[in-house]
Parts: C-alpha cells; structure tokens; sequence
C-alpha cells in the first residue's frame, strides 16, 4: 500500500484543528473584550472590593476559629486553660514567612505585622492590589507574652475613629477592638515598598509604614504606628471613597475589618465542654476544686477555721496579678477567692509553709466526682504551667467568689468553737446553712459592667459584686442569704458545716 505523503490527508486534518482552536481563542477573547467593554470603571473597582472583602472576612474567620480551639491544639504544644489568645504577627525572618513569632512586643504592649496565614492554615491572602494582608492585636489578647488574665470581661485595646478624629468604633472600654485585619491597598505617594526576590509577601518587615497610612485632620492618626508603652489605647482610621481622591490633602486607602471580645466569646460560650452550668464543664470541675481546696484547709487545723476572703474592691491594686487576691483580716466575711492566705495563717496556731494557698500541698490531688461515673480525673491546683485548673483560675480569678460563715471565718474574733458542726452563724443557700461557698460568677447578664482600670480613664467597675452575682441577700457579716435569684447563671459550690467539711454542688 502506498504510504500517504505529509501533504495528504493528516496534514489537512492538522491545519483544520488549528484553525479551529484558533477561531475558539478569538471567540474567547472577543467576548472577554465586550464584557469588559460593557464594565464601567466604578464597577471592576466594586469586584475589586469585593475581593478584597472576601479575603479580610476568610482571615477574620480563622483567626477567630484559633482563638476558640487554641488551648486545644497539641501542635507545637497545647496550652490548656488558655481560651480566647490571638496569635502573635508575622514580625521579622527569622522563621518561615506566614508563621506567627513565639514572642511578639513586651507583655502590655499592642503588636502589628503581616498576617500569619501559614500559621492559620491559610494561603496568603492578598488584597486587590496584590498586597498581603497586614494585622494587629491587642496586647490583651496576643498569645505570647500572655496577658496575665485572659476571660470574656476582657476588653481590647484598639479604637476606630473618622476622619474629624471622632471615635466611631471602641468609645466604651467594653466595645474597644482586639485586633484588626488590613489590606494596605496599592502604595501611595512617599510609599516605598521592598520585595524580597523569592518571596511571598516582600518580607518587608518593619516598614509598615510604606503599607498602612496617616489619614485625618492634619495627619493625626498614623495606622502603622503603635505606642510603645504598656496599656495603651491605639486608634486607626479606615478608608472612605473621599480619603483616596485627589483632593485629599492626606490620602489614605487602607480598609479593615475588626474583631471584637463578643466575636471570640460567643464562640466560647457555644462550647458546652467549657461553661456549660448544669453539665460536666471545665469551668464548674474548676469551681469545685477550689471549693476542695478550701475546705482541705480547714481540714488541716484543729478549729476548722477557713481563710477569710480577699477583698471585692482591690483598692488600687492590679486585678491581673494574682498576688492581689490576699485574705482580708477585716469584718467583710465575701469577697474573691484568696491565693494569699498569710492572715489566717497569722491567726490558727501552728500553721506553716508557704502563704500561697495552693502550695500547701492540699489543692494538687483534688477529686472530681462528675455523675453519672462515680469518679473523674484528680483536678491539680497547685501545678501552676500545667494544669489546667491552676491555669484556668489565673485567667478567670475574678469571676471567682468566697463567702465564709461567721464561725468559720479565720480573724482575730474567729471563735474556738472545735471540731463537729456549728452554724449559730452561718449563711444559707436554698435554705441550708454551710460553712462557706464558692461562686463562679457566669457571663454578664444585661446592665452589668466589668472593667477594670487599666488603659488611662478606665473606671473601675470590678469592684461592685452586683455586676457579678445576682443572689437574695449577701450579707458581708457571713450570715447572709447566697441562694441564686431566678435570673441567675452562676455556679455555686458550698462547703457543709459537718465533719469532715465535704464539698457538695448547692445551685438550686
């Protein structure tokens, strides 16, 4: 047979295929062309945005999903007890690009950087100029150095402000921002950006100000600069259409989404294993080893005396630093749970050791009885980098309350009453008279505030118990009425006035 020769019929085949492709190719681009021919430049800058948004919202997201499951990642290492930290930014080269530092600013100071996507487990995410997202948390809320007391009554450290200077976002301490999430938008003029070659995002670090702006009245608010000093209020100012026109003498373009302490704690308190009051949680298994420790105390003197408790009002001293939770050797038989007990320790004879009421040896092997198993994990107070108990006080101590009975308290006028049970003064819950009680007090309910002061012109409204506990009558003299109101959330532990001082649940 003949072999057909490169002219023939393959060759027809070949060149009509590719007349073909070709005529798909400018199909293509022609309707490519009349569809773009058809967008108004208004309308390409709103998908612009719009992509733009959608990469602020994913990186908003994730980082809320850290806070929320961070205490129980394992990956580097888990940090139980730890709930609601934002991780650090991404700062200087020293590790791979995307990854938050270890350690980011000093303990009370705000931090800003890139967006560690890699460390949310996110591509790197970009804004429509091709800029990787830039971000900032509060130093009240940055993983590493951890704030001291972390819990949903915490506030951010961030405003948002128009371009008069007003503040539009974060005027009450409670609405203050914890982080904020930036897309730099293209350079403007007197930007000028580095990009590393090989490079993600530029590793452009510390030159933020060639991304973020100074927008408003004569340039007052520089969205790149933080304070360097502890508890500072930083403010920024968003992008509007008339901050990037021509006209403005300080051009800005920097655009933003915040997260707030409601975003992080709402998806705390969706987690039933956490804060749950009627259910096993790890908020009430924590309630019931101090109420343990407590009467394990009382247990080790011949009196049965228990530790007075430290003030509501700390007068001046830092509601974050556990050394402020000493017991009082006054008359006022309610207050916060005491770490120091050096004053009943003054007071009962022959008692030693150390002041720290957990380092007694009685708070490291506490049981937890959780129905229906008859028996749960030991809880461990006195592991204060490990456990979780020990860690999850430190960051809720004060929403912890104690009240002692008249005749338990430990003070000069303590009476020597011995052992057995005794309640000629005693206080009450649901009608039942008990040595002391425990009260972890739950979420705010409405018109209650809880702010410390910290940042300059915080008023302090930590001090009023009414903003934490909502019972019929609790009475300072230790003989007060402690049973819930029907509008209660709190969850109470109550120590009985009968050997061998037990510990039971004692919410109505």
């Amino acid at each position: 047979m003949q072999r057909m020769s490169s002219s023939g019929p393959d060759k027809f085949i070949a060149q009509k295929g590719i007349v073909v492709l070709v005529l798909v190719i400018s199909l293509a681009l022609g309707a490519i062309a009349y569809l773009l021919t058809g967008l108004s430049v208004e309308e390409i800058k709103q998908h612009q945005l719009v992509a733009t948004s959608q990469s602020l919202h994913r990186a908003k997201n994730a980082l809320l999903a850290y806070a929320a499951t961070r205490a129980d990642i394992a990956t580097p290492t888990p940090k139980p007890g730890q709930y609601g930290f934002l991780p650090c930014p991404d700062v200087d080269n020293s590790g791979t690009e995307g990854n938050s530092e270890d350690s980011c600013e000093n303990p009370n100071w705000n931090a800003i950087g890139w967006l560690p996507w890699k460390t949310l487990g996110l591509p790197p995410l970009k804004d429509n100029s091709g800029t990787c997202l830039l971000y900032a948390v509060s130093s009240s809320y940055k993983e590493n150095p951890p704030y001291a007391m972390l819990n949903e009554d915490t506030n951010g450290m961030f405003q948002v402000v128009n371009h008069s200077g007003a503040v539009v976002a974060g005027a009450n301490p409670e609405d203050r921002i914890v982080a904020i999430i930036f897309a730099p938008g293209k350079a403007l003029p007197g930007q000028s950006r580095n990009f590393e070659s090989g490079s993600i995002c530029g590793e452009d670090y510390g030159n933020y100000a060639a991304y973020l702006d100074v927008g408003g009245l004569n340039g007052a608010i520089d969205n790149s600069n933080l304070a360097a000093a502890d508890d500072r209020i930083d403010q920024f100012i968003h992008a509007t259409a008339a901050s990037t026109a021509a006209t403005e003498p300080n051009p800005y373009n920097d655009r933003f989404v915040t997260i707030t302490r409601d975003d992080i704690w709402t998806l705390f308190n969706k987690r039933k294993d956490l804060v749950n009051a009627t259910e096993k949680s790890k908020i009430a298994r924590m309630t019931q080893a101090l109420a343990q420790c407590i009467a394990a105390y009382g247990r080790g003197n011949a009196n049965r005396w228990l530790p007075m408790p430290a003030p509501e009002d700390l007068a001046g001293n830092d509601y974050r630093d556990n050394d402020s939770y000493d017991d009082d050797d006054g008359t006022n038989h309610r207050g916060r749970y005491p770490y120091i007990v050096d004053t009943a320790d003054d007071i009962i004879p022959g008692t030693s050791g150390p002041s720290y009421l957990f380092e007694k040896g009685l708070c490291s092997a506490l049981e937890i009885k959780w129905p229906p198993a008859p028996n749960g994990p030991n809880a461990d107070l006195s592991t204060a980098t490990m456990s979780e108990d020990r860690i999850m006080w430190e960051h809720w101590k004060d929403h912890v309350y104690y009240a002692v009975s008249a005749d338990y308290g430990a003070k000069p006028s303590a009476p020597v009453l011995g052992l057995g049970s005794r309640c000629g003064a005693c206080l009450q819950v649901g009608g039942v008279k008990y040595a002391a009680v425990v009260i972890y007090s739950n979420k705010r309910r409405p018109g209650q505030t809880r702010d410390a002061p910290i940042a300059p012109g915080d008023i302090d409204t930590k001090s009023d118990y009414t903003n934490y506990l909502e019972l019929e009558n609790a009475d300072t003299a230790g003989i007060g009425n402690y049973t819930p109101t029907s509008e209660s959330n709190d969850i109470l532990y109550c120590i009985t006035n009968t050997e061998p001082l037990g510990v039971i649940p004692c919410s109505p």
